[in-house]
């Protein structure tokens, strides 16, 4: 969504196609950001209003790009999101690809002991958790 932001905040025409159904990817479930202590709903809804409300932004969610073809300045691209497909010729594509978390199987005990958590696991977890402030 950065990405997307600071490009149209250029004047450009930006495509964003996320393959969820939400933009929101794993910071969502986290309990705050390290190290400034921030609130990752905050910030990720922050951005997602700056997107929905860039008229210079088409957000396309649970969407896959189905092809590219062309070269550097003039692609063309179909998406698909359901039933539809809807083709774009754009300039430049960027490709964000996420994180995942590494799990240790079989390392430290992890996935067998009931103790042995990552810290993926544990900020969903005090998230979940209601603590009075």
């Amino acid at each position: 969504m950065t990405c997307a932001l600071s490009v149209a905040d250029q004047g450009c025409e930006v495509f964003l196609v996320e393959k969820e159904a939400e933009v929101d990817g794993v910071p969502r479930h986290l309990d705050m950001l390290v190290p400034t202590g921030s609130n990752p709903d905050e910030i990720i809804n922050r951005y997602l209003k700056g997107v929905e409300s860039n008229k210079n932004i088409q957000l396309h969610s649970g969407a896959t790009v189905k092809s590219i073809d062309g070269y550097l300045g003039n692609f063309d691209i179909t998406v698909a999101a359901g039933n539809r497909e809807e083709p774009f010729i754009v300039g430049t594509i960027v490709v964000a690809t996420g994180a995942e978390e590494f799990k240790p199987e079989r390392l430290y005990g992890y996935g067998e002991l009931e103790n042995v958590i990552t810290l993926t696991q544990l900020e969903i977890m005090l998230k979940e958790a209601s603590f009075p402030n």
